[in-house]
């Protein structure tokens, strides 16, 4: 495999979802390069402070009255 090629299987290398036959060559291209060993250290760190947001947020209590009411100003300027 060429260095382009295990450059955009190293998100599904860090989230472990290539297969066994692929996983193997990618973790010996990034053992001999810094580039790609960077670049794995910097996708998991991501991941992990994207484990650390919570898994959903509540909006705001007026959230669905100020949509309905930028939703009216719209159409009104519309003139439906």
């Amino acid at each position: 495999m060429t260095h382009e090629v295990i450059r955009h299987l190293l998100d599904d290398y860090v989230t472990g979802e290539l297969t066994e036959d692929a996983r193997s060559p990618v973790a010996d291209h990034i053992a001999a390069c810094e580039i790609c060993a960077a670049e794995v250290e910097s996708l998991k760190a991501i991941l992990a402070r994207a484990a650390d947001l919570p898994k959903s947020i509540d909006p705001p209590a007026e959230a669905w009255s100020n949509i309905r009411s930028a939703i009216s100003h719209l159409l009104e300027l519309l003139c439906i």
